[in-house]
C-alpha cells in the first residue's frame, strides 16, 4: 500500500469523524502531544510490534490533527440575527448564480452599522433583485447596502435537499437579501484573485458582444471559462441524459489540452530550459484555474499537473497514484469540506478508475488501425470512468445513462476539436480582432455538435432511474474492489469475500418488502404536492408540477414507484384506493379537504374530514371546525407569517392539531 494513500485515508477518516468529536481544544492538544510522543517512541523502538503500533498511532495522530484544525475554527458569528435588517458593507467574492428573479453572490461582510470591521470567519449568500438599471456586481466590488438577514432552515424530510447542510459545508451560514439600491465604495482594494476573477467576467461579456449565435456563446463560456451555468437547461439536460455532463464542466480533459498547447509553445520559446518551462507552465495552469473559478475538478486536474511538472523538474519519477493521492491530501488539508463536494468525489473517482482500468485493458488494444486504436482508447476511458463513478452518480442523481459509451465515442473528438477552435477564437477576442470567417466556423461547429447530440439523444435509450442508499453504495464499491482483486489482480484468496458480498447484495436487491400505503404532503411558496401511495402506484395532486421534483426529492425513487397519475385539486378522479371530487380527497378510510377563501362546495358541507389543507384562508376557523371536525389542519407556506401565527393560536384554542408546511412535511403511513 502506498504511504500517501495511508495518510490520505486516515485524514479522510478524521474529517468524517469530525461531527462526533467530543473533546475540547485543550484536550485535543494534550492528546496530540501524547500520541506524538507515543509515535516517536515506537518509531525508534526495536519491538516486533513497531509497524502495527505505528499504523494505529498514525490513525489517531491524523484524526487528532483534523480535530485540532477544526477546533480552532471559530463558530459561525451570529451578530447578524435572522429576521432583522442591517446596513452592511460587503465585499463580493464570487457571482454564484443567476435566476429570473435574483442574482446570487458569495460575499464577506466587512462591517455593519458603520462600525469597524467585524471578525466574520465565514461568508454570506447575498441576494440581489435583478434590475435592468443596475449592473451585476463583479468580484472585488465593495458595496454598502441595507439588507435583511435570514438563516437556512432545517431540512423538512430526509428525502429532500438539505440546503442548510449544503451551504454550511461551504462555510456559509446565513443569507443577506438586498433591500435598497447599493452604494459602491470608491477605490476598492483588489487582490490578485479578484482581478483574475474580474477578468473572467470581462471575457464572458466580450464573448457576448461577438457576432455569433447564443448557443456558441454558451458553449465557449462553459468549455473555456468555466461558466457552466450559462448553458441553457435544454442543452444541459441533453448532455446529462447521454452521460456527457463532464464535457460541459471543466475537468482534466480541458486542462490537459491547455497544458499540451502551452507546453508546445513554451518548448519552442525556451529550448533546453526545463526550469523556465516548468515555472511558466505552472503559472499558466494556476492562472487558468483561478480564472475559471477553482471548481473541485479544476483544482484536482491543475494540482496534478503542477505535481507532475515538479517531478519532471527534480527529475524524480513517481507513481501516478502518488500524484493523485497527494493532490487530494493537499486539497483536503486546506479545504476539508471539499470531501463532501460531489464534484470532488466524482473527479477523483473518475481519474482513479481511468488510471487503473486503462492500464489493465490497454494491452488488448493492439490493433494496426489508428482509427480503431482511437475508438478503443475512448471506449476504455469511458467504461473506466463509468465503472468508478457510476455508483456515486446514481446515488446523487438517481439515474444511469445507458448511452454513455457511443455518446462519448462520437462527441468527445468533436469537443476536442471545438476546444482548440475555441482557444483560437478566444485569443482573437482578447486581441479585439474580428474575423468573420472564424465567426461562421464557430457557429457551424456549434450547430453540428448540438445537432449530433440531439440525434444521439433521439435514438438512444432513456437513462435508467435508480435509487441507491448509502449502505448499498458502500456494498457495491466493496463488490467492485473485491471483483478487481480476484479477476484483475489474480488474488484468488478473496473469492470467499466476493461470495459473501454477492450474497449480501442478492439479499439486498431481492428483499421485496410490502409496498407502503402512505400520504406525503409538502409545500413551499413555489407550490404544493400531495402524494398518495399504494401498491407502488402514486397519485399526485399539485398546483405547480414544475416544482414537483423539488418538493418530492428522492421520495418517488426511494419507494420504487412505477405508476403515477397527476391531478389538480379540482379534478374528478377515482381508482381502487383513492378518489378526488371538488377538493375532497378520500384515501382508504381517511378524508382530506382543500380549503381556501372560495365558497365551500355543497358536496363538502357537513362532511367529517380528517385533514384540511388550508390555503390563503382569511376567515374564522370556528365555522370550519364546526362543519368538518378535522383532526389536523395543514397551513400553506403562502399564508403570511403573521396570519400563520394567528391561525396556529386559533387551532390550539379549538384543540385541533396544526402543522405549518413551511417548516414541516406531513407523512402518514397506513
Amino acid at each position: 500500500m502506498l504511504p500517501i494513500f495511508k495518510i490520505l485515508f486516515f485524514w479522510i477518516v478524521g474529517i468524517l469523524l469530525l461531527p462526533f468529536n467530543p473533546f475540547t481544544c485543550a484536550q485535543l492538544v494534550i492528546i496530540l502531544i501524547l500520541l506524538s510522543c507515543l509515535f516517536l517512541f515506537f518509531h525508534f523502538s526495536s519491538s516486533n510490534t513497531t509497524s502495527m503500533l505505528e499504523h494505529v498511532t498514525l490513525v489517531f495522530f491524523l484524526v487528532g490533527i483534523v480535530f485540532f484544525f477544526y477546533s480552532n475554527l471559530p463558530t459561525p458569528n451570529q451578530v447578524l440575527q435572522s429576521g432583522k435588517e442591517y446596513r452592511v458593507i460587503v465585499k463580493v467574492k464570487e457571482r454564484y448564480k443567476q435566476t429570473p428573479s435574483f442574482t446570487k453572490y458569495i460575499v464577506e461582510v466587512q462591517s455593519y452599522y458603520d462600525e469597524v470591521a467585524v471578525p466574520y470567519y465565514h461568508d454570506f449568500l447575498f441576494y440581489q433583485k435583478r434590475d435592468t438599471l443596475l449592473a451585476p456586481f463583479l468580484p472585488g466590488d465593495v458595496v454598502e447596502a441595507q439588507v435583511y438577514c435570514s438563516h437556512f432552515t432545517e431540512v423538512k424530510h430526509a428525502d429532500l435537499f438539505d440546503s442548510k447542510q449544503f451551504w454550511n459545508r461551504k462555510g456559509i451560514y446565513a443569507i443577506l437579501w438586498m433591500k435598497n439600491k447599493p452604494r459602491f465604495i470608491s477605490d476598492p482594494y483588489f487582490s490578485l484573485y479578484s482581478r483574475i476573477r474580474r477578468l473572467q467576467e470581462k471575457l464572458i461579456n466580450d464573448l457576448n458582444q461577438q457576432n455569433i449565435s447564443a448557443e456558441s456563446k454558451q458553449l465557449l463560456a462553459a468549455l473555456l471559462l468555466g461558466a457552466k451555468k450559462s448553458v441553457t437547461k435544454p442543452i444541459a439536460s441533453q448532455f446529462s441524459r447521454l452521460g456527457l455532463s463532464h464535457v460541459l464542466a471543466l475537468s482534466g480533459l480541458h486542462i490537459s489540452l491547455l497544458y499540451g498547447v502551452c507546453a508546445f509553445l513554451v518548448s519552442l520559446l525556451f529550448k533546453h530550459q526545463p526550469i523556465t518551462q516548468s515555472l511558466l507552465l505552472s503559472l499558466v495552469i494556476l492562472f487558468y484555474a483561478v480564472l475559471t473559478g477553482l471548481s473541485p475538478s479544476v483544482m484536482r486536474a491543475s494540482l496534478m499537473f503542477l505535481l507532475y511538472a515538479f517531478t519532471l523538474l527534480v527529475d524524480r519519477r513517481t507513481s501516478v497514484y502518488n500524484v493523485i493521492f497527494l493532490s487530494a491530501f493537499i486539497l483536503l488539508v486546506f479545504q476539508p469540506n471539499l470531501l463532501y463536494s460531489v464534484g470532488f468525489q466524482l473527479s477523483y473517482m473518475a481519474v482513479i478508475g481511468i488510471v487503473y482500468f486503462y492500464t489493465k485493458f490497454a494491452k488488448y488494444s493492439r490493433v494496426k488501425s489508428y482509427f480503431l486504436q482511437f475508438v478503443f482508447g475512448i471506449s476504455i476511458v469511458s467504461i473506466a470512468a463509468q465503472l468508478s463513478t457510476g455508483i456515486l452518480s446514481v446515488y446523487y442523481f438517481n439515474s444511469f445513462p445507458v448511452s454513455f459509451l457511443w455518446s462519448n465515442i462520437i462527441v468527445l473528438p468533436l469537443i476536442t476539436y471545438f476546444l482548440y477552435l475555441g482557444l483560437l477564437y478566444l485569443v482573437f477576442v482578447v486581441l479585439n480582432f474580428n474575423f468573420e470567417l472564424l465567426d461562421i466556423l464557430v457557429d457551424c461547429s456549434t450547430s453540428f455538435i448540438l445537432g449530433v447530440v440531439s440525434r444521439i439523444d433521439a435514438f438512444s435509450f432513456a437513462p435508467i432511474q435508480l435509487y441507491f442508499s448509502v449502505e448499498l453504495v458502500l456494498l457495491l464499491y466493496g463488490f467492485l474492489c473485491v471483483l478487481c482483486l480476484v479477476f484483475l489482480e489474480k488474488k484468488f484468496e478473496y473469492l470467499k469475500l466476493l461470495y459473501g458480498i454477492t450474497l449480501v447484495l442478492s439479499v439486498f436487491f431481492l428483499n421485496d418488502t410490502q409496498p407502503k400505503k402512505q400520504v406525503f404532503v409538502n409545500a413551499s411558496k413555489k407550490g404544493y404536492v400531495i402524494s398518495m401511495l399504494a401498491n407502488r402506484e402514486q397519485v399526485l395532486i399539485s398546483n405547480n408540477y414544475d416544482a414537483t421534483p423539488y418538493l418530492l426529492g428522492k421520495y418517488t425513487m426511494r419507494n420504487k414507484i412505477v405508476c403515477v397519475d397527476s391531478l389538480r385539486e379540482n379534478s374528478l378522479y377515482q381508482n381502487e384506493f383513492c378518489s378526488l371530487s371538488k377538493g375532497l380527497v378520500q384515501l382508504f378510510d381517511q378524508k382530506f379537504l382543500f380549503l381556501s377563501d372560495r365558497p365551500i362546495s355543497k358536496i363538502c358541507l357537513n362532511e367529517s374530514v380528517d385533514l384540511i389543507f388550508l390555503k390563503n384562508y382569511r376567515q374564522d376557523l370556528v365555522n370550519v371546525v364546526t362543519y368538518f371536525s378535522p383532526k389536523m389542519i395543514l397551513l400553506d407556506p403562502k399564508i403570511t407569517a403573521k396570519k400563520r401565527f394567528l391561525l396556529e393560536e386559533q387551532c390550539h384554542k379549538l384543540e385541533v392539531s396544526v402543522l405549518d408546511l413551511s417548516s414541516s412535511v406531513y407523512v402518514k403511513t397506513y
